[in-house]
């Protein structure tokens, strides 16, 4: 059976834990499974609470996904927060490790049929350059690429770091999380879907004339459905 493999634009957070070898020898390994466990687990909550995915473990670090299979309008925003509670987690917890973590949205192709293994496979260039960005960041940092950036920067406060030397991508604007802002995201305005929204003022014109009259709107998680019907009401 063909895989069903998707264009999305997606978030993509990669987060290392730092530190986990120097003291896996002063600890013991024991110890050290339950500190890291700890913190996978602390990590993994703020990224699924905010509507991420866990896409894999690798080592001491995790691969996440924001944008599918379940996409939101804000995805770049709920990775970020996701970032900014987890580095919050490990500073308030005084816990003996730090993490640093790169972040980056654009279009990748993302093979949905493999979500249960953590098997998905996901293709596109804001996947590498969120790796590169984590292994450049410091203990402690959030390293944020020009996608995400773009796409937050109502919602966040961010430091210039300037062009950065990438391997594969040459020189990058980086900047690196500041802080996250209480200020409300403008709903982004909507466009096209004409066709759809004809077809739901045929069926209303319908029902208005005494036609009993159903409709059913139906697609992907994070399409637009609820979109679509909140803005044919408004209308």
């Amino acid at each position: 059976m063909e895989r069903r493999a998707e264009r999305r634009l997606v978030t993509c957070l990669f987060v290392d834990i730092v530190g986990s070898t120097d003291l896996t020898l002063d600890l013991g390994p024991e110890r050290m499974k339950r500190l890291l466990d700890r913190a996978f687990g602390a990590i993994a909550s703020s990224i699924t609470e905010r509507g991420g995915t866990v896409e894999k473990y690798v080592g001491d670090a995790i691969f996440a996904l924001f944008g599918a299979p379940v996409a939101h309008a804000d995805d770049p925003e709920r990775a970020l927060r996701a970032a900014d509670a987890f580095v919050s987690w490990t500073r308030a917890a005084r816990a003996p490790v730090a993490v640093r973590v790169g972040i980056e949205t654009g279009e990748a192709v993302v093979d949905l049929d493999g979500l249960a293994a953590r098997q998905r496979m996901v293709l596109g260039a804001c996947m590498n350059l969120a790796a590169r960005l984590q292994q450049r960041a410091a203990p402690g940092e959030i390293l944020v690429g020009p996608g995400c950036y773009a796409a937050t920067t109502d919602t966040a406060v961010f430091e210039e770091l300037g062009l950065r030397p990438l391997k594969g991508f040459g020189e990058v604007e980086v900047r690196r999380l500041e802080r996250m802002t209480d200020t409300p995201r403008p709903e982004p305005a909507f466009v096209g879907r004409e066709p759809e929204m004809d077809a739901l003022r045929s069926a209303f014109a319908r029902a208005a004339a005494g036609h009993a009259t159903l409709v059913v709107v139906r697609g992907a998680p994070g399409l637009g459905k609820t979109r679509l019907a909140n803005e044919f009401t408004d209308r």
